[in-house]
């Protein structure tokens, strides 16, 4: 920039960047009055988006004027476009914008009733509902953030037709539509353009009833405070009408309380039926994306994001709406990527009608179904319905009065680790202490799980905040565990001189080595970790996590074992109870075949982590990995913050920075050639494809393990190579990189 008051600018950005590239990794530039905090402060400035807010208002033209300019005169082709776009809209709305900014500058979601059109009637009073049921649904599952979901409605948001009303008028408009076409050629243009308007009134309809089906009832209170309006009906009812309407969520008449039975109380015959329109639904869905581009274009090869052009849609139509804090700027997709949005929002509700229930079992089919959800691609929404679809008032699982959470805990306690307080025929099942240690046990562990699932609802980041807490809420409960063991311990060993396994103890250590690897495989999708951390982190992964983990599955066989033996169907000779005792004989089988094939699993995953280790120390010696060390103890302080979660577990978990140097040998291996390292590399990595190639033999064998192997013979070619070139690296880049289908353990890349 030049001197005085010359405003001409000179173009610095190649020396800027030049200058850039001569900076070490961790160092910045600063003066003394414009520091970093300024910088990340002028950053935010220079957003487009910060200039949201003061955009020259326009005048806005309103229904009437849309009307005027044709609206209700479409042909099927300016329909298919409108719809397109409020769909857009609204999964802008579900990405976190602002229903003011986005849904609501329809013209028609904001004068709903004075809508009068065969298709766009129904279509908006069916979107009305669909907003109510989303805001009830996510708001109800607590498990949403700011950056997830905007809940606040800035004008009402009713509709005065009842729901199962809308949903009979989508049904009659889906056939009146297909019927209209019956005598035409089924592959015009334009029956396939009617029939696709169909289509997404049918979707409406799918979508309603799905979601109604798998979520509780919503009450007249959460449904007056959506609509913001009062009801027609007083404030006094008879009992026989607060049920119907509690039940159903609308103004329905002529139902008894039998009829009227509230959702979450679902039939096996209405279980069926909500799968079957899940599965319809993701059909319809596909075949929506699929015809995406029936709908008119826009003018002069526009941007399709911006649907000013329509003239149902005005983007500042509700301006005046925007909070009174920092705008945020709204990303409308285009109607091809918000088809493919729904198209996978619907595979989701899908998985949860047709799985969900089945996991329900024990708690680790229960965990790992809602761990597995929330990295398949997962929305808000779908993570608010599978939380409402199990646990939909409290800690009953889908309102089952006599089903808990309790029940898959105990389950999967007697199942791993069988105690001998569940044992009738241990001394320590009848103490009444032992009992009351173990009941307040069952509290406490409930208690925790119910969290830990519903942390397991939110996006990553938070939820990586909060298992954090829940490590250190369980390991408090470690003491719960402690002294049911000392009690049975106690019992015991007056009646006998044999010491009893930790069976609850080993449980709750079990489940704390699951949540602490779950931290850490959460830092891994996020990127968290830099390469030259991967060291410690990979050691803790390995020489750690999964080594007491194989030692718990160990002590889990072991105590099986222990439990058969004490059974006297063990020994029995007794032809009655042969049946039995083939049975239990196979469920022990099957068990002891599932925990080796755990323990296989964990032994090639550290495996993998021993040789991830060894190359990075090969890298970092090699100079192509960077180190940045600011003080003597760069690294200590940098390894603490990384355990600082496990500091409230102490031992095993926590192992300070001076017992790695120890146990990881870490300086030993920093004097070791480079050849010899790479080499050891090598076999771990080796070692890990036989292992996990071994778990092809059991059953249980699942898909993802071929990913691993896919890694670990990456990682060995890899490292290979690496040896090969170790002289030749003076112009060669060497990286980590992380595949999206296996974002835990990198593959060595060389170019």
């Amino acid at each position: 920039m030049k001197n005085s008051n010359d405003t001409e600018k000179i173009d610095m950005k190649d020396e800027f960047f030049a200058a850039c590239q001569e900076l070490e990794l961790g160092q910045l530039v600063g003066v003394k009055k414009f520091k970093l905090i300024e910088a990340m402060s002028s950053v935010e400035l220079m957003d487009p988006k910060m200039d949201t807010g003061v955009k020259k208002p326009v005048k806005n033209l309103g229904l009437a004027n849309a009307v005027k300019n044709g609206l209700f005169d479409g042909n099927p082709t300016d329909i298919l476009a409108t719809i397109d776009a409020t769909f857009a809209l609204m999964v802008s709305w579900l990405e976190g914008g602002s229903l003011a900014q986005t849904l609501f500058t329809n013209v028609m979601m904001r004068e709903l009733e004075e809508v009068h059109h065969e298709i766009y009637t129904p279509f908006c009073h069916a979107l009305t509902h669909i907003v109510q049921i989303v805001t009830y649904v996510i708001t109800n599952s607590y498990t949403y953030e700011e950056e997830d979901f905007q809940a606040h409605c800035p004008f009402p948001v009713c509709s005065q037709v009842p729901r199962d009303e809308v949903v009979r008028h989508l049904r009659e408009v889906t056939a009146t539509l297909a019927q209209s076409v019956s005598h035409k050629p089924p592959n015009s243009p334009e029956s396939r353009k009617v029939l696709a308007i169909g289509a997404r009134m049918e979707m409406c309809c799918l979508l309603i009833e799905v979601i109604t089906w798998l979520v509780p009832p919503q009450t007249p209170a959460v449904l007056k405070v959506l609509s913001n309006f009062k009801p027609d009906e007083p404030e006094e009812k008879s009992e026989k009408e607060e049920v119907r309407i509690t039940a159903a969520g609308e103004n329905e008449v002529g139902l008894t309380e039998e009829e009227a039975q509230p959702p979450f109380t679902r039939s096996e015959s209405n279980k069926q039926q909500c799968q079957s329109m899940a599965r319809r639904l993701e059909t319809v869905a596909q075949a929506i994306a699929e015809s995406s581009k029936m709908g008119r274009s826009a003018p002069n090869n526009g941007e399709d994001g911006n649907f000013s052009w329509l003239s149902a849609i005005e983007p500042d139509l509700n301006k005046r709406f925007l909070p009174s804090t920092f705008p945020r700027k709204v990303d409308i997709p285009d109607r091809k990527t918000a088809l493919d949005y729904l198209v996978g929002l619907t595979r989701r509700l899908k998985i949860i009608a047709t799985n969900s229930l089945d996991t329900t079992q024990d708690l680790i089919s229960l965990f790992f179904f809602a761990r597995s959800f929330n990295f398949d691609k997962s929305c808000v929404l779908t993570r608010s319905v599978l939380q409402l679809a199990l646990f939909p008032l409290d800690e009953h699982i889908s309102g089952h009065p006599d089903k808990s959470i309790a029940e898959p805990i105990e389950v999967t306690l007697r199942e791993m680790f069988p105690p001998a307080v569940l044992d009738k025929n241990s001394p320590a099942h009848h103490d009444p202490l032992c009992q009351q240690l173990y009941n307040a046990f069952m509290v406490q562990i409930s208690k925790h799980c119910l969290s830990v699932y519903q942390t397991f609802g939110t996006n990553l980041a938070r939820q990586r905040d909060r298992i954090i807490v829940s490590i250190e809420d369980l390991g408090l409960i470690q003491r719960d565990a402690n002294r049911v063991e000392y009690r049975t311990s106690e019992i015991i060993r007056e009646n006998s001189h044999e010491a009893p396994h930790q069976a609850v103890h080993t449980f709750v250590l079990f489940n704390l080595l699951s949540l602490v690897s779950h931290y850490f495989e959460l830092s891994l999708r996020m990127d968290l970790f830099v390469p030259y951390e991967f060291p410690y982190i990979y050691w803790y992964l390995s020489d750690i996590l999964a080594r007491w983990q194989i030692s718990t599955l160990e002590r889990s066989q072991e105590m099986n074992l222990l439990a058969w033996k004490s059974n006297p169907l063990s020994t029995s000779v007794n032809r009655r109870t042969s049946k039995e005792k083939q049975k239990c004989e196979e469920n022990l089988k099957k068990r002891f075949q599932i925990n080796q094939s755990h323990t296989v699993h964990q032994f090639g995953m550290a495996q993998i982590a021993d040789g991830i280790v060894k190359t990075t120390i090969a890298l970092i010696k090699m100079r192509k990995i960077k180190v940045p060390k600011w003080a003597e103890d760069s690294e200590k302080q940098r390894y603490d913050n990384r355990m600082a979660p496990m500091k409230c577990l102490g031992h095993p978990l926590y192992i300070s920075y001076e017992q790695y140097l120890i146990l990881s040998k870490t300086n030993e291996l920093y004097e070791t050639p480079i050849p010899q390292l790479i080499e050891e590399a090598i076999e771990k990595f080796d070692h890990a494809i036989q292992q996990l190639v071994r778990l092809r033999e059991y059953p249980d064998f699942h898909d993802d393990e071929t990913i691993y192997i896919k890694v670990a013979r990456a990682n060995l070619i890899g490292a290979r190579l690496l040896l090969r070139l170790q002289n030749d690296m003076t112009n060669r880049r060497v990286d980590w990189i992380f595949g999206e289908d296996c974002p835990i353990y990198p593959i060595l890349r060389i170019t």
